[in-house]
C-alpha cells in the first residue's frame, strides 16, 4: 500500500496535476478523466481526492479554488510514446 501511495504522490507531483494560479486552471493528466470513476463521482470529487497526494500548500490552494467554484480543469494531452 505504501508503494502505491508513493507512486500516486510522485505521479501527481511530477506533472500529473499542475495548477496555474493566475488563470485558476488545473491541468490534469488525461488518466484522471479516463479512470475518473475510480476517484470520484464528479470532476470536483476527483480533484478533491487528488489533492490528498499533493504538497500541502498546493492542496490548500486547489481546495480553496474548488470551494469558490473558480477552478477550471483542463486535461493534458496523453503522451502515447510512454507506452512503447
Amino acid at each position: 500500500d505504501e508503494e502505491l501511495l508513493d507512486a500516486a504522490r510522485n505521479f501527481l507531483r511530477s506533472g500529473g496535476l499542475e495548477i496555474d494560479l493566475t488563470a485558476k486552471v488545473a491541468h490534469a493528466s488525461k488518466i484522471l478523466k479516463w479512470y475518473s470513476i475510480d476517484f470520484g463521482k464528479s470532476e470536483v470529487e476527483v480533484i478533491r481526492h487528488v489533492s490528498n497526494y499533493l504538497d500541502p500548500a498546493d492542496s490548500e490552494i486547489l481546495l480553496d479554488l474548488l470551494a469558490t467554484s473558480e477552478l477550471k480543469v483542463v486535461y493534458q494531452p496523453y503522451d502515447w510514446g510512454l507506452n512503447c
